[in-house]
Formats: structure tokens, C-alpha cells, sequence
């Protein structure tokens, strides 16, 4: 598990959704083994990846990998 965050700063300095595409890129870089494939949650995928990225619409019903990450995003934020 990898874990990224942006500060409100930056968050204010650019937007939401890139703030966000960020943060999965970083999150992603952080891994200690290497993915063949990312997904991510909506519509976009994260610029800069270094592998294959795939967004998936309501990606949280659709992929389990993608539910995971979303409880663990939301302990992180409590």
C-alpha cells in the first residue's frame, strides 16, 4: 500500500481533479513492486504513470482492488 496527499495549497494553486491525479500518480510511484496496470476511479486517468493506466466509471462496484483503496483513502482522511 502507498499512500499520497496535496496540501490545500496546492490543491488551491491548481484544482481539485489535478490536485487528485497527482496524488494517484504519486501514490502509485510509491509501491515497492512495480504494477503492470493502474486503475483508477472515474474518468480520468493520471498523467505520468509509469505503467498502463485504466479508469473505470463507478470503478468502486466494478473492481474490488478499486473498493480497497477507497476504504483505505477514507481511514487516511479520518
Amino acid at each position: 500500500v502507498s499512500m499520497a496527499s496535496i496540501s490545500a495549497e496546492g490543491i488551491d494553486n491548481s484544482n481539485i481533479l489535478k490536485a487528485s491525479l497527482e496524488a494517484m500518480r504519486r501514490a502509485a510511484a510509491g509501491l515497492s513492486l512495480q504494477p503492470k496496470l493502474a486503475l483508477a476511479d472515474g474518468r480520468d486517468v493520471p498523467p505520468g504513470l509509469a505503467c498502463e493506466g485504466r479508469a473505470l466509471i463507478k470503478g468502486d462496484q466494478r473492481s474490488q482492488s478499486i473498493a480497497a483503496a477507497s476504504i483505505v483513502a477514507k481511514v487516511m482522511r479520518d
